[in-house]
């Protein structure tokens, strides 16, 4: 992972959510997207950043997490992972500025246990392997925790 920097958005301070930390380019789906995240990432990040689905190279979904909010709501966030030019332009949104951070200052700066956990994970797993993988979050001891798996077809194939 040398050299490679990553865009987070920097919350605003005074933010009800997650206020104050570098989070990935994200967001929430629209109804009619339901069941196209692919379409609700690209625009996301057009929102937070102006970047065109033209200017991202393999936008490829890499994880998927699922965790259990208060005991009764299932939250699936999907992680995608892709290229942009150094060249590329990016705006800045009303919600916070962008700042690219290399990899490897990551865990040292002030972003969320799961955002961790995913850049960990990607580096030492997921970037040499074109698979999907699935997070089950939890808590251990108090501390964030995630139990990966692969998401794979589970029928093999019939031979004739």
């Amino acid at each position: 992972m040398r050299n490679k920097k990553f865009c987070f958005f920097k919350k605003k301070p005074k933010d009800t959510f997650l206020a104050g930390l570098l989070v990935p380019i994200g967001g929430h789906m629209e109804g009619y997207e339901i069941n196209e995240p692919l379409k609700a990432c690209f625009r996301e990040i057009e929102e937070e950043t102006g970047l065109k689905s033209d200017y991202i190279d393999n936008l490829t979904l890499r994880y998927i997490l699922i965790r259990l909010k208060d005991n009764q709501e299932v939250r699936i966030q999907y992680v995608f992972f892709g290229r942009v030019s150094k060249s590329s332009t990016l705006i800045e949104s009303d919600e916070g500025s962008l700042v690219w951070v290399d990899y490897k200052d990551i865990a040292n700066k002030n972003v969320s246990a799961t955002t961790n956990e995913i850049v960990n994970h990607y580096s030492n797993t997921g970037e040499s392997s074109e698979k999907v993988y699935v997070g089950s979050m939890k808590s251990s001891k108090g501390n964030p925790e995630i139990t990966w798996g692969l998401l794979e077809d589970w029928e093999l194939p019939i031979f004739i």
